[in-house]
């Protein structure tokens, strides 16, 4: 059993919901300089502050653990001491595993145009994440990761093993 966990960017993090809070405080202070639209500030300010809350519990409270068998691909979310499997697929639906980056450039998203569910189980924004498409229940399901290389060789080979019985 192979598991990799994904390292938290912690400055991105930071920044972000530094930047989240400075409008927030920003949409605060425009509600007394302009008056007539302050509804308009006061929901912004709401937004801002929603935003910042769901990015600080997603980004910086849990952390995702992706776990591979011999004949299946699981993706453990752990936020503070509770666990919850999330994911868990048999490595024998697999139709794709690439890149991110190669899924957009090349015309992988042409040759399958019928995804029924999307999943983003990735830890931090805009790193070098995983496509991995496979059939679940009769529909294509796309599950969007951030492995490192040891973990996605490896699970390239556990495919080709299960594809292969």
């Amino acid at each position: 059993m192979i598991m990799c966990k994904p390292e938290k960017n912690k400055k991105q993090t930071i920044c972000i919901i530094a930047v989240l809070i400075l409008v927030a405080a920003l949409m605060y202070c425009m509600t007394t300089i302009i008056p007539a639209f302050k509804w308009f500030f006061q929901l912004a300010f709401l937004v801002s502050l929603v935003i910042c809350l769901n990015y600080f519990i997603n980004h910086s409270m849990t952390q995702y653990i992706y776990r591979l068998s011999e004949s299946d691909f699981t993706v453990i979310k752990q936020t503070g001491t509770k666990e919850v499997t999330v994911c868990s697929l048999a490595l024998s639906e697999s139709v794709l595993l690439v890149s991110e980056a190669k899924y957009k450039e090349t015309n992988e998203r042409s040759k399958h145009p019928n995804i029924a569910s999307r999943f983003n189980y990735c830890q931090n924004v805009n790193t070098g994440a995983y496509i991995y498409i496979c059939k679940f229940r009769n529909n294509e399901t796309l599950i969007k990761f951030e492995p490192n290389e040891i973990f996605v060789s490896a699970m390239l080979e556990a495919i080709s093993k299960s594809k292969g019985k």
